[in-house]
């Protein structure tokens, strides 16, 4: 089975003065990374042939 690149990318969802500080990036609701509010972007490499991402706004 090959290996499949999947790219991600988002826009910031908070406002100027927002708590958000970071997010999680989940696949098939396995958390893959906690990123800064600053990234916009994610590279996900995986052996399926799909999957299902959800993004969190995580606010401290």
């Amino acid at each position: 089975m090959g290996m499949n690149v999947v790219d991600l990318s988002w826009r910031f969802l908070g406002q100027n003065g927002s708590l958000i500080e970071f997010y999680k990036i989940s696949r098939n609701d396995s958390l893959l990374r906690q990123v800064s509010k600053e990234k916009t972007e994610f590279t996900d490499i995986i052996q399926l042939a799909s999957g299902e991402y959800t993004f969190i706004q995580w606010k401290l």
